[in-house]
């Protein structure tokens, strides 16, 4: 092979492999492809580091917990510190539960709001579910480290929250974090660690609060 032949071969692997980068490792260039990246998503484990900044605060509010996610709509959304706390959804029904002198006792729970509205739309968003959001109006940015923001489209919603950012990660699947910011300029971050993605949850684990150990 000559050189304007070795030329003519290079030229192709090297804008495919620039495409790559500029994709996000696979994410690709809308929020269809998007959707597209996660359809092969069966079920989503990971631990996350929650901060909470307040405006009336002087330091940020930590907590740490667990995420599990089994397609298409069960979800385990637990508190391990400061205050043991479970969110289960499972076949349609949402319970909440609170670890009280030893036991879980059904309960409200002191969730934030901002706790509320994630927990309420990460099955949709893990299912890459940002196009038919009647909730949110997305917009992909950044295609060199992929997000998406989030804009509330109702007035009431938008009087609260300004704007939820989701941060993808290297792998198709995968969210590195959620960055929500409210009107009042407080901030609540999630970090998505250990992230583990198509292994298989048993049904429990959505239904049995105390199954999970921290």
């Amino acid at each position: 092979m000559n050189g304007s032949q070795r030329r003519r071969v290079a030229l192709p692997v090297l804008a495919a492999a620039a495409a790559c980068l500029l994709t996000g490792a696979g994410w690709g260039t809308d929020l269809r492809d998007v959707r597209a990246a996660m359809s092969n998503l069966t079920s989503v484990s990971a631990d996350f580091v929650q901060t909470r900044t307040l405006r009336i605060l002087d330091g940020p509010l930590e907590s740490k917990g667990r995420l599990r996610f089994r397609y298409p709509g069960d979800l385990r959304w637990e508190y391990f510190s400061p205050i043991r706390q479970v969110l289960l959804m499972h076949d349609g029904s949402v319970k909440r539960y609170s670890l009280q002198d030893g036991r879980f006792s059904q309960t409200p729970g002191a969730w934030s709001e901002g706790a509320r509205v994630v927990m309420r739309r990460i099955a949709s968003w893990l299912r890459g579910s940002f196009e038919d959001d009647a909730v949110f109006k997305a917009l992909l940015t950044n295609p060199k480290q992929p997000a998406i923001e989030l804009v509330p489209r109702d007035d009431n919603l938008k009087k609260r929250i300004k704007l939820i950012t989701i941060h993808l990660g290297d792998l198709p699947g995968v969210i590195r974090r959620i960055v929500m910011v409210e009107r009042d300029g407080s901030t609540t971050e999630w970090k998505f660690l250990n992230t583990h993605i198509n292994e298989r949850i048993p049904d429990g684990v959505f239904v049995n609060p105390g199954l999970v150990q921290p």
